[in-house]
């Protein structure tokens, strides 16, 4: 069964320039979208963190929870997603994951560049 989760990213930031974003509001930056497949290498999570900010965020790094079937965390894992998360966009990613009744997946940390990458 395929499973979806949006899940507000909890996430502890630190700007480029030095300073510190708060945490109330770094929480609304960055958002989590995601379904549980079944593939030759076994379960895999794969999906999408959504910026709903404007700088691009780099080294965003995901918290995973394998959950059993009473929602007790059994296993926990963290990944990186590769590349950058551009402003108002997103960036995919997948991650392989142990056999679990049900997973959580959320935004442990990241990176924000000044600016916010050009277009043309």
């Amino acid at each position: 069964m395929v499973r979806s989760a949006i899940a507000m990213a909890l996430i502890s930031l630190t700007a480029m320039a030095g300073a510190s974003l708060p945490r109330a509001s770094a929480g609304e930056r960055l958002r989590v979208e995601w379904e549980q497949l079944q593939t030759k290498r076994g379960i895999v999570l794969s999906g999408y963190v959504y910026s709903d900010f404007g700088s691009t965020a780099t080294n965003v790094q995901l918290f995973v929870e394998t959950l059993d079937q009473s929602g007790q965390v059994i296993g926990t894992r963290t990944a990186y997603v590769m590349g950058t998360v551009p402003p108002f966009n997103r960036a995919s990613f997948e991650i392989k994951v142990p056999s679990g009744a049900a997973y959580r997946v959320s935004v442990a940390n990241a990176d924000w560049m000044n600016g916010g990458g050009g277009g043309g």
